[in-house]
């Protein structure tokens, strides 16, 4: 199974897709289709580069952080987008 996906379900080729998180208790599959909700919960750690890695599309390396103290002891979800 691939890393990452496109809607399609094939491995995502290549791309840079940004990594962050959302609380836990945002309801991501209830809120998906209002990118606002979405976005005012989005916390961003970053972007990173999608390639095939070891012959394998749909895969990253790489590490981010986020230094917002905002979410010291909260539960997060992470996303990548």
């Amino acid at each position: 199974t691939p890393a990452l996906a496109a809607e399609s379900g094939a491995p995502l080729a290549g791309g840079r897709v940004l990594v962050g998180a959302l609380p836990a208790s945002f309801d991501l599959v209830r809120e998906a289709w209002n990118p606002r909700l979405v976005a005012a919960a989005w916390t961003a750690f970053g972007a990173t580069e999608v390639r095939e890695l070891a012959g394998e599309p749909g895969r990253f390396a790489g590490s981010l952080q986020n230094d917002n103290a905002g979410l010291t002891g909260v539960e997060t979800n992470q996303l990548i987008a």
